[in-house]
């Protein structure tokens, strides 16, 4: 199929909103219907967001922990915590990516740094940071902290070894028509879990797609990244900023009112670029490109589609239906002939391999330990973690990007595995953020095998995440620090003196020495230890340590202990609404 992969004339960078001339949108002349049986059922809204499950947008509710509240904003030097390469792997208007080593831990991450200056709106940095803490998808680069300074806002990212889709599918020539219906179905699946979250990307285009691995195309999955211009929305409530890259942006944005369904659109374009090795809309100019855009003319015959399947260009036609209302969705996109039938499926044999056992065990751990065993599924490099991610696409049927009990159990009983009879209470406990669903990260912490996570070196990294001064071990203030933010505070549901007293016992229960440290050697033994059957999830009914023992605290340095946590949480104040207030002599530096 298709020669070589072109851009447009002149590649144009992500327009700011005033670059994007506001002009009236045409009316639609286009049979709006005529690729409805290329979906699932006949109908493209049949698999649209109001088919698909709904949840809280991530909203961690009480008694959890999120992944996102580990995503630490520091405002210490970048330097200091991480050994920068002087080649940079990208650059862009706003700044650079480089390499940076984790001192810490010996980790290699993609450090995007953007400078502050000429930044208009300086705000919607924070607002990407805040967007990337809630995400958690196989499809969607992960974020992992970030560092600030007056001049330098400085992302630390999941380091993507295959480098930018565009630049593999150029260096190759050309790709085939299944391997471009599996890359367009992995940005489908990142786009379906945004959208389903109320996120909109709005700058979608092959430079924002990046192999997780060296593999061929088709082999490594893609992974979405630049949430610049992303969006939280309302459904319902228009989106009216005008903003994106001419030559993926959607006509209805040119008019300054649109929703979701852009990144439909955009999502379209790419697929013709991989389909025919062209591109729809070009020009000599940016006014030029736009004009076409608005247009929406373009055709799916000729030389460059030869040996293009109906299907496949059914699929382009569809998602570049220039009414919006006629636009396929993301979910339903996921549904249609073209990706069920060329995209390569995740294998079904996986599932075969869920350790229920093993998801038994997460459940009994208490806060600590599920925190730190999160934290090392979250540290997981692609390959080591291969087989649970496709498990985890096999079972996640509608492609929303989270498991429910029902996505669960048919898995479970198309693979043959026979389930224990309290099955939706192993998945609420794994359900480590409340939101009622099972999240990508707390599926690989709830299913992650144990000979895994108790290595030495994998158990180090975690800790090293934990011991902020560098110093050998983790006393009460760096734990202090770690619940510090408010947010956390929230999270673990730490506001009342019960849950600190639970807090204190499960402190104590690994401080083996009583010391009033937790070090190394305790922190891998409380990894390395096996879960009592009957111990609750919150911790409260673990095994007693006998006083007066070599290993056991004495009720003197118990004391101790409780008043140090007491004299910390002086820290936190409530004020006149009640609400948990951290002062700023605090400052909390989360290192995840």
């Amino acid at each position: 199929m298709g020669g070589a992969c072109h851009h447009c004339c002149e590649k144009p960078e992500a327009a700011n909103p005033a670059q994007i001339p506001h002009q009236p949108v045409q009316k639609e002349r286009r049979n709006s219907h005529q690729a409805a049986s290329d979906f699932a059922d006949g109908d493209p809204s049949a698999y649209s967001g109001a088919q698909l499950q709904k949840r809280a947008n991530l909203q961690v509710k009480d008694g959890g922990f999120a992944l996102g509240n580990f995503a630490a904003t520091n405002t210490g030097r970048i330097e200091d915590f991480y050994e920068l390469e002087k080649h940079k792997l990208g650059e862009g208007g706003f700044g650079s990516v480089r390499r940076g080593r984790d001192k810490r831990t010996g980790r290699v991450y993609a450090i995007k740094s953007i400078r502050k200056k000429g930044v208009e709106e300086p705000q919607k940095l924070k607002e990407e940071i805040d967007i990337m803490r809630l995400l958690d998808h196989p499809n969607i680069v992960r974020f992992q902290e970030s560092f600030e300074d007056h001049r330098l806002l400085q992302l630390v990212l999941e380091l993507c070894e295959g480098g930018e889709l565009i630049d593999r599918v150029t260096a190759q020539g050309s790709i085939t028509e299944r391997q471009a219906a599996g890359c367009v179905r992995d940005m489908l699946r990142a786009i379906n879990y945004l959208h389903m979250n109320n996120i909109m990307h709005r700058d979608l285009k092959p430079e924002n797609f990046l192999l997780a691995t060296k593999e061929e195309i088709g082999k490594s999955s893609l992974k979405l990244i630049d949430f610049g211009l992303a969006k939280r929305f309302k459904p319902g409530e228009p989106a009216r900023t005008k903003a994106g890259t001419p030559n993926y942006v959607a006509p209805e944005v040119l008019s300054g009112r649109y929703d979701e369904k852009v990144d439909t659109w955009s999502i379209g374009v790419i697929a013709f670029l991989l389909l025919s090795g062209k591109h729809p809309f070009t020009g000599k100019t940016v006014e030029q490109v736009l004009q076409k855009v608005k247009n929406a003319s373009f055709i799916t015959d000729g030389k460059h589609w030869k040996g293009v399947s109906a299907d496949g260009k059914g699929f382009v036609q569809a998602c570049l239906q220039k009414v919006p209302m006629a636009r396929p969705s993301a979910g339903s996109c996921l549904k249609h002939r073209w990706i069920e039938r060329l995209a390569e499926k995740d294998m079904d044999g996986p599932v075969i391999g869920l350790q229920i056992e093993g998801l038994a065990a997460f459940g009994r751990m208490h806060k600590l330990k599920k925190a730190v065993v999160t934290v090392i599924a979250a540290q997981m490099s692609e390959e080591r973690i291969d087989e649970l991610r496709r498990m985890f696409m096999t079972m996640d049927r509608n492609g929303d990007g989270t498991l429910t009990v029902v996505e669960v159990k048919d898995a479970l009983d198309k693979a043959g595995i026979a389930m224990p009879g309290n099955m939706e209470q192993l998945l609420g406990e794994a359900d480590t953020d409340g939101s009622g669903v099972i999240d990508y990260t707390e599926f690989l912490a709830a299913t992650l095998d144990k000979k895994v996570y108790v290595q030495e070196d994998i158990v180090w990294t975690a800790f090293k995440k934990f011991d902020l001064d560098n110093n050998g071990s983790i006393d009460m203030k760096e734990l202090a620090q770690v619940i510090g933010d408010e947010q956390v505070v929230e999270a673990m549901n730490l506001k009342d003196s019960g849950d600190v007293g639970s807090l204190v016992h499960i402190f104590e229960q690994v401080d083996k020495n009583g010391d009033g440290k937790i070090d190394f050697d305790e922190f891998f033994q409380m990894i390395r230890g096996v879960e009592n059957s009957c111990q609750s999830p919150s911790g409260s009914s673990a095994p007693s340590i006998k006083p007066g023992g070599r290993d056991s605290p004495t009720h003197k340095q118990k004391e101790e202990q409780r008043l140090k946590m007491s004299s910390l949480l002086e820290d936190f104040d409530e004020d006149d609404g009640g609400k948990v207030q951290k002062k700023a002599s605090l400052s909390a530096k989360i290192l995840y």
